[in-house]
């Protein structure tokens, strides 16, 4: 099995899903094999330990594995989302997949609009221009003479890193 992690292919949430582009998520598929993996955890289903797959006819998939573990897959929040589909029903038995009715309109899941993916676009980069601002700021006042760690540049870095985590609280 993990050789066939170690050669599988990787698909990434679109720009926008997620309220942190910077979490490494994403789903690898190789033959038999998808992975559900993040930075903090990794979930694999292989083919032999599928109880069920639902299908839903606009491309959804949910894959159950025997110990009732289930990894949800919305084909519009996917780069690639239809290939990523195409492969688990490449790969799953008929016999465990249950088609699902259609679900109405207004409960389908779109992909994330451009006003969301230009807000976590800014608020990934706020974070880098921040960052080197401030360490722009350290190093000119030791090219100015003042090697020193300034109270205030300290202060100012505390306030920045407080203001980033009370912004990621409320978005």
């Amino acid at each position: 099995m993990a050789d066939a992690v170690a050669q599988a292919t990787m698909y990434r949430p679109r720009q926008g899903v997620l309220d942190d582009d910077s979490q490494q998520v994403r789903i690898l598929l190789a033959d038999g094999v998808l992975q559900d993996a993040s930075s903090t955890a990794r979930v694999t289903y292989p083919s032999d330990d599928i109880a069920a797959v639902l299908a839903w006819p606009d491309g959804a998939r949910q894959l159950i594995r025997t110990d009732g573990c289930t990894v949800r897959i919305e084909p519009t929040q996917w780069r690639r989302g239809n290939e990523l589909v195409a492969g688990i029903d490449a790969w799953v038995p008929s016999h465990l997949v249950l088609p699902r009715p259609a679900r109405p309109a207004h409960a389908l899941p779109s992909a994330p609009t451009l006003a969301r993916r230009l807000r976590v676009f800014w608020r990934n980069w706020w974070e880098v221009v921040l960052s080197v601002g401030l360490v722009g700021l350290v190093a000119l006042a030791w090219i100015v003479g003042r090697p020193s760690i300034n109270p205030f540049m300290v202060l100012l870095v505390a306030l920045a890193v407080l203001l980033n985590r009370a912004l990621r609280k409320h978005t």
